[in-house]
């Protein structure tokens, strides 16, 4: 049964998040919640050293979604 564009693409946040979280510990990540960010540093390799109470992470991006 076709839908209209009204009913094509609706996902909610919550479940989008759990979906790319699931896919993403597929493909080897490690999920740390809660790791508040206590600094960045841009190496000159490109990447950056994120530092969290969990240590120092290694990251070739960095995106800040801590909302307004």
């Amino acid at each position: 049964i076709p839908t209209t564009p009204s009913e094509d693409g609706y996902i909610d946040p919550y479940s989008m998040t759990q979906a790319l979280a699931i896919g993403a510990r597929m493909y080897g990540a490690e999920i740390y919640m809660p790791a508040p960010v206590t600094g960045l540093n841009y190496r000159s390799d490109g990447r950056w050293d994120v530092q969290t109470s969990h240590g120092t992470i290694k990251s070739k991006h960095v995106v800040n979604a801590a909302g307004n």
